[in-house]
């Protein structure tokens, strides 16, 4: 065996592992309130670090080789090291100048160490997925992971005890091992997202005819068991009462119908165009009817949509003007708490602790300002750009970015009203699925 051939070998069983090791980062991840403590935060980004610090000092040492490749990432990877320069020199100067209005060099850096784990996590999953056949696979991983949780947070909603932190008498909701309602239904419409894509798949792993050209029974029937999954899924949303969630989720349910559709109609006429529109009839129908039926949480608190927006809006003008006090350098990474303490005015209650704007825009102008601020929105702008042609063009994976599409919209949109995706594991399964609709090289494929 050659050199050559067996670092290719080596590197092949490698991502394997790296494939497991992403598997159990998602399982585990969501189970300790969704790693929503500085704790958790730490233990993470310790471990998400040191296994990328050990790939790449295998790659060094010529025991594996980078599927990575650095010129096709240029643009990200500068955006992605601008704001990673910028919150370290955010924390210098919270050191240099503890008089000047920057809030804690420590908290800084610990926020800095999430978001290097996340950077390293964008990494590894574009390693071990620009394999096809491995990117498909972890896709179908993914999804099981979601689907695990949502009958999780189904069981535990009955079983409390099943969860590792005690959970609130006053939660009659299902919110499953995440910190609230919200967050589950965020991380639930991802997976509904990555699930409808797998439904609808048209790729040669998705034929529904054999080679005599008869129906395939059993892809078939495991695509309609895709889809209860789906509608399991969903049906947990529903049962959160998460307004937006609810929304997100159909977000997540519609946007690769649409994208499909639309690419089916494009490749192959109308005729593929009217089987992708009765699907899409057949999927709305089925969501209305597990909506009839498990929406009442939901369907209760949408009466009081106008209330929560009287609320909201004078918070969001009260952070605006947090925002105005620093518009470029901004208070302190992970530091709004503190920060908007200093624009707290009625009739935002002053009886409430407020430690996230609900606005995860809002959030990050505060904290890092308008400019640096601005930069994850346009990386995932970016990205999306990427997405879109990838999910429109590839022949075996499309899919795969038009769930990543799905899930950037569901994560703009949620962005909007609520913090989820400042909950770790919601940005775990998020950067993940990013990962795997972007990273699969399908010209590899013939």
């Amino acid at each position: 065996m050659s050199e050559y051939t067996a670092i290719g070998t080596r590197t092949r069983i490698l991502n394997q592992a790296l494939s497991v090791f992403i598997l159990i980062v998602l399982v585990i991840s969501p189970l300790m309130i969704g790693s929503n403590r500085p704790v958790f935060w730490l233990i993470n980004s310790t471990v998400v670090m040191s296994v990328t610090a050990v790939v790449l000092l295998l790659a060094t040492f010529g025991v594996m080789r980078i599927r990575v490749s650095v010129s096709r990432w240029r643009l990200i990877i500068a955006l992605a090291v601008i704001y990673l320069l910028g919150i370290t020199v955010q924390m210098g100067l919270s050191g240099l100048f503890p008089n000047s209005g920057m809030h804690s060099q420590s908290t800084v850096l610990i926020g800095l160490m999430r978001v290097i784990s996340y950077a390293c996590l964008f990494f590894l999953i574009l390693q071990v997925s620009t394999n096809v056949k491995r990117a498909r696979r972890l896709a179908w991983g993914v999804f099981g992971v979601v689907v695990l949780m949502a009958i999780y947070s189904l069981v535990s909603q009955q079983a409390p005890d099943l969860l590792f932190y005690e959970k609130a008498e006053g939660v009659k909701v299902v919110t499953g091992p995440f910190i609230n309602r919200n967050s589950l239904a965020t991380y639930l419409a991802f997976g509904c997202a990555l699930g409808t894509a797998l439904v609808l798949r048209g790729d040669r792993e998705g034929k529904m005819r054999n080679k005599r050209g008869r129906m395939d029974v059993e892809m078939v029937a495991g695509r309609i068991a895709l889809f209860v999954a789906v509608l399991l899924m969903f049906a947990t949303i529903l049962t959160t009462g998460s307004r937006m969630g609810t929304f997100v989720g159909f977000l997540g349910i519609f946007v690769p119908v649409i994208l499909r559709v639309s690419q089916a109609e494009k490749a192959s006429g109308s005729r593929q165009a009217l089987v992708g529109l009765s699907i899409a009839v057949v999927v709305v129908l089925a969501f209305v009817i597990v909506s009839a039926l498990y929406g009442g949480v939901v369907f209760d608190r949408l009466g009081s949509t106008g209330l929560a927006s009287d609320v909201r809006w004078p918070l969001y003008e009260n952070i605006w003007n947090v925002v105005l006090q620093r518009p470029f350098t901004g208070h302190g990474f992970d530091s709004f708490e503190l920060a908007f303490r200093s624009g707290h005015e009625l009739p935002v209650s002053p009886d409430l602790r407020w430690q996230n704007a609900h606005n995860t825009y809002l959030e990050l102008w505060v904290e890092l300002g308008l400019i640096l601020g601005s930069i994850p929105p346009l990386i995932c702008v970016v990205i999306l750009l990427r997405l879109i042609k990838r999910g429109a063009t590839n022949q075996y994976t499309g899919y795969l970015a038009q769930a990543a599409v799905a899930a950037i919209v569901i994560a703009a949109v949620h962005s909007f009203v609520d913090f989820s995706l400042e909950i770790e594991a919601n940005v775990f399964l998020f950067i993940v699925v990013l990962g795997l609709g972007l990273a699969p090289d399908d010209s590899k494929i013939k």
